[in-house]
């Protein structure tokens, strides 16, 4: 929207993310980036480190882990021997030469 985002920017920083130089990619080179990023379109190209991505990664997994204990610990604890729960969770991942067919389910 031509207005820059400072406090974005620092957010985005403190959690790791590096912005990308202009000097490392010369085929990405655009005239008159002052700061010598690479910016297109008010959007700047960052990295993170492999080891801080995975760290991240491996803090989420557990957070969403722990919300997921969370709710099924609620679910069951309405738990009737009478009318008893079941949480069965099941994920089925199919692949195969039907999906580069153009058929469709």
């Amino acid at each position: 929207m031509g207005v820059l985002e400072p406090v974005n920017t620092s957010v985005r920083l403190r959690d790791g993310w590096e912005p990308v130089k202009a000097a490392d990619h010369p085929e990405l080179f655009i005239p008159g980036n002052a700061q010598g990023n690479v910016e297109v379109g008010g959007l700047m190209l960052c990295r993170m480190p492999r080891e801080r991505a995975k760290a991240r990664q491996r803090y989420y997994d557990a957070q969403n882990q722990a919300q997921m204990s969370s709710v099924d610990n609620n679910f069951m604890r309405n738990n009737d021997a009478r009318m008893p729960l079941f949480s069965d969770k099941k994920t089925d991942v199919e692949r195969g030469s039907e999906f580069g067919k153009g058929t469709s389910r």
